[in-house]
């Protein structure tokens, strides 16, 4: 038997000896068996004896077998100190007991199978949609953990629940390699290779000049202003995108948008344009004027992720929560802010925190009070216009502060 399993397990040659083997036809793949931690003698405690020609119980050949599995997965010596006795010296049937069963290298998994990626397929998308899908493993030893190479930019995998999210920000078809690995000492994976398409955004297909996901903006901005297609605007139909109306590129993106003074001009329509927050993918922006659409409804806080804007026109529109925009006071690039007949009801401290800001357009609001005391903190104001908004009360002196001022409005 020892011969047996020596050869079948392709154990490697030993040092160990027992006292009744010297000698024996079979000492070394004995030998073998023992260095490998397969068998460890016959006689516990002592267990100097290998008792080579008794026969073999089945509680001895269960001991034997589960030893060896674990040799052949870990290559290393992983035995319990005895062939299927306990410290009496009786027949264990079990194959284990006491003490130096396992040392926990292997708990849980002990050599078993591999996980497996049951997951076949990933449903496709479009760039700029928000995505999910959830992979599904089998086999192995639970909970998993999962990795993804190959994802497409915008998307990324939850190690630890295997779910695919984000918003993919480029077009093509994508060969993703999902690899699970179990909870085995040592851990087994397994890795699979999944094929994921992304499509181009109906309009984007000639674009060859800026990130997908640009294009993709520009073109969910283009359908929140109906006479842009009743107009026959080009902006979203196709073709070169930095050529289209109001779009300026500069190094591969898109950096103004609505350059003209009045660039969307009554593209709304009569009941009003909706701004959509897919502008926010435009990260490198910064000129933006939507002055006059005029836009309805929310004024989308994903504005606030646009951290390299300079200029910010948003007047003469009908947003619902201006007074709570609040991130636009965390946009610290800004340079010219103009805000005129927004139906802003206070001037805003939040302003105070714009330190680079030089022009500053709050004309025709419906402000209650007089001006602040600390606008006389915004040190760089060159241009202020506050005329036409209801201001009472006194003038505060700190308005002499602003020793930058050029120009200032106040009828």
């Amino acid at each position: 038997m020892a011969a047996f399993l020596a050869r079948a397990l392709k154990l490697k040659s030993g040092d160990a000896g027992f006292k009744d083997t010297a000698g024996h036809i079979f000492e070394a793949d004995i030998a073998a068996l023992a260095s490998a931690g397969v068998t460890r003698g016959c006689n516990p405690p002592a267990n100097d004896r290998f008792c080579p020609d008794q026969p073999v119980t089945r509680g001895q050949m269960a001991a034997f077998l589960y030893r060896g599995s674990k040799t052949v997965v870990s290559g290393g010596n992983q035995g319990d100190g005895r062939d299927g006795t306990d410290n009496t010296g009786h027949d264990d049937d079990q194959g284990k007991g006491g003490s130096g069963e396992d040392d926990g290298a292997n708990q849980g998994g002990n050599g078993g199978p591999a996980p497996k990626v049951t997951t076949s397929s990933l449903p496709s998308t479009d760039v700029g949609f928000e995505y999910e899908a959830t992979l599904e493993a089998e086999s192995g030893e639970p909970p998993y953990r999962w990795s993804a190479a190959g994802l497409p930019s915008g998307l990324t995998v939850d190690p630890a629940t295997g779910t695919i999210t984000g918003v993919p920000r480029e077009a093509g078809t994508f060969s993703v390699n999902v690899t699970v690995t179990d909870s085995q000492k040592p851990a087994r994976a397994s890795t699979r290779t999944l094929s994921l398409t992304v499509a181009v955004t109906s309009g984007c297909e000639d674009n060859t000049s800026i990130p997908d996901i640009e294009c993709y903006a520009l073109v969910e901005f283009a359908k929140g202003m109906p006479r842009v297609e009743t107009w026959n605007v080009d902006i979203g139909r196709g073709g070169d995108p930095c050529g289209w109306f109001g779009v300026i590129c500069r190094d591969g993106h898109v950096v103004e948008l609505g350059g003209e003074p009045e660039a969307f001009y009554s593209m709304g329509g009569p009941d009003g344009g909706t701004l959509i927050p897919a502008l926010r993918h435009l990260t490198e922006l910064e000129y933006l004027n939507l002055m006059y659409v005029p836009f309805v409804g929310e004024l989308p806080e994903e504005l606030g992720q646009l951290k390299k804007l300079k200029t910010l026109a948003l007047g003469y529109n009908s947003f619902d929560n201006t007074n709570e925009a609040d991130w636009l006071w965390e946009l610290p690039e800004l340079e010219g802010l103009y805000l005129p007949s927004l139906g802003l009801t206070e001037i805003p401290q939040g302003l105070s925190k714009l330190t680079k800001l030089r022009d500053l357009l709050l004309s025709g609001n419906d402000f209650t009070g007089g001006l602040p005391d600390w606008i006389g903190e915004m040190k760089d104001l060159r241009f202020l216009d506050i005329s036409y908004s209801n201001l009472t009360g006194h003038l505060p002196e700190t308005l002499g502060d602003l020793s930058n001022l050029e120009f200032l409005y106040l009828s």
